[in-house]
C-alpha cells in the first residue's frame, strides 16, 4: 500500500469515465462522439464506457445527454496507463481473492488496477470460488 498519489500517477491517468445504455444505432453514437471532446469509448458489460480527459467530463456528459443516451452511470477516476496481462489461474485467482478483501473492508471506498484478465479467466475463477464456498 502506498500514500495518496504514490503510485496514481505514476500507473494512472485520472479521467471522466460516462457508462451509457448500450446504443441501438452504433453509426450515429459514432457521430456524435465524433462532436464530443471524448478520448475514447469500449464496451463493457453491455453497456458502452466513454473516457474522457477531466476537464471535458462535463461538457461530454452534457451532450451525450444531449443527444439522447441514457447514462446509466458517471465519475472522475482513475484509467490504468498500462495494463499488464494475466493469463495464469493461480495469479488470477489470488487477484480475485485480493479484490474480495478491499471489498469486505469498509475503509476502502475505490479500487483500481493494472491487470488485463480474459472474460474465459475471470469466469473460471468465479466459478472455482463459487464452488468452494461453504453453503
Amino acid at each position: 500500500m502506498g500514500e495518496t498519489g504514490s503510485v496514481s500517477n505514476f500507473a494512472f491517468d485520472f479521467v471522466g469515465l460516462i457508462t451509457l445504455e448500450m446504443p441501438t444505432d452504433m453509426d450515429a453514437f459514432e457521430m456524435a462522439i465524433l462532436d464530443t471532446d471524448a478520448q475514447d469509448y469500449t464496451q463493457e458489460d453491455g453497456n458502452m464506457v466513454v473516457k474522457t480527459d477531466k476537464h471535458s467530463y462535463l461538457s461530454v456528459k452534457s451532450a451525450l445527454e444531449k443527444a439522447g443516451y441514457k447514462i446509466v452511470s458517471s465519475t472522475l477516476g482513475y484509467s490504468a496507463k498500462n495494463y499488464t496481462e494475466v493469463t495464469d489461474f493461480d495469479n488470477a485467482l489470488k487477484i480475485y481473492k485480493m479484490l474480495e478483501e478491499f471489498d469486505a473492508d469498509e475503509d476502502v471506498e475505490n479500487v483500481w488496477n493494472t491487470a488485463d484478465i480474459s472474460d474465459t479467466l475471470w469466469a473460471e475463477v468465479e466459478a472455482f470460488v463459487e464452488s468452494r464456498k461453504f453453503r
